[in-house]
């Protein structure tokens, strides 16, 4: 296996150096393995925009690397760092990606998107913003190249309005987080249309950090805008879940009982496999 940590101001220079960096955790080739392309999946942890939850990245790197996938942990810019940077890496995250598909072994046509909380949010605005011209106008790249092929939402963070996690909003507007204009902006579900790819979504119904009406709101928007998506809501659970297994537990989950919860991942896969042909 081989682990690259890549500089994301050194992949776009027209990105400033925040520290934001991307991990590549690649399978070896093998004439004993598979040899066509891999999928792979760029994961965007938690941490409402304050942090980047170290139990969302390498964990989730390496259940997923072990089904196959290629994976890629971006840890992006926090607070005091703003809106639009982390849809910016984002954008220059998935567009690495799909560029060096070569070098890594990847079908550039099935690079999914997967983030926790916060972190949903910003693999959910890379999904519906990804055409936006000011990623070209700002990085230089074309948008094609940082189109996600699948969105994969865990308990994320979606709407700025009613049901909003506020925290993970101050962070990423700071003194704009009353703006109108960008509150409409960042969230999610305001921009949901035929051109987002199909999702996979998750939470629980009684989360008390990110309302599960977010996953709610997203998975209405993509009905009815006709996207494919399939939806999971479990009936009881702290926020924070991550794999919802042991190597992934601490103490509020320990004391929960949500073991079963960690068939979402599984469930994922079988989601991809399906859509994407895999098996």
């Amino acid at each position: 296996m081989l682990i690259e940590k890549i500089l994301l101001s050194d992949i776009c220079p027209a990105l400033p150096d925040n520290g934001a960096y991307m991990t590549a955790y690649v399978l070896d080739e093998s004439r004993e393995l598979p040899r066509d392309p891999r999928p792979s999946i760029v994961v965007f942890p938690g941490g409402g925009y304050s942090f980047t939850s170290d139990r969302e990245a390498e964990p989730v790197a390496l259940y997923f690397l072990r089904l196959g996938y290629n994976v890629f942990v971006v840890r992006y810019s926090c607070a005091p760092v703003r809106h639009p940077q982390p849809l910016l890496q984002a954008a220059v995250a998935v567009s690495y990606v799909r560029g060096h598909s070569e070098q890594y072994h990847i079908d550039p046509e099935k690079i999914a998107v997967m983030g926790f909380s916060a972190g949903g949010h910003a693999a959910g605005m890379i999904s519906v913003h990804w055409n936006d011209p000011m990623i070209k106008e700002t990085l230089g790249i074309d948008c094609e190249q940082c189109r996600p092929n699948a969105s994969l939402l865990c308990y994320a963070v979606i709407t700025s309005g009613e049901h909003a996690n506020r925290g993970s909003f101050d962070n990423l507007l700071g003194d704009d987080r009353d703006n109108a204009e960008l509150l409409e902006y960042t969230s999610v579900e305001k921009a949901v249309g035929g051109h987002c790819p199909p999702a996979f979504i998750w939470c629980t119904v009684d989360d008390d950090a990110v309302p599960s009406e977010n996953s709610l709101m997203l998975a209405a928007k993509y009905k009815q805008c006709g996207i494919p998506f399939e939806l999971h809501m479990f009936g009881s659970g702290p926020h924070g879940l991550a794999l919802a297994d042991r190597t992934t537990a601490i103490d509020w989950i320990k004391t929960a009982d949500v073991g079963h919860m960690a068939v979402w991942a599984e469930l994922c896969n079988c989601w991809m496999s399906k859509m994407w042909h895999l098996d």
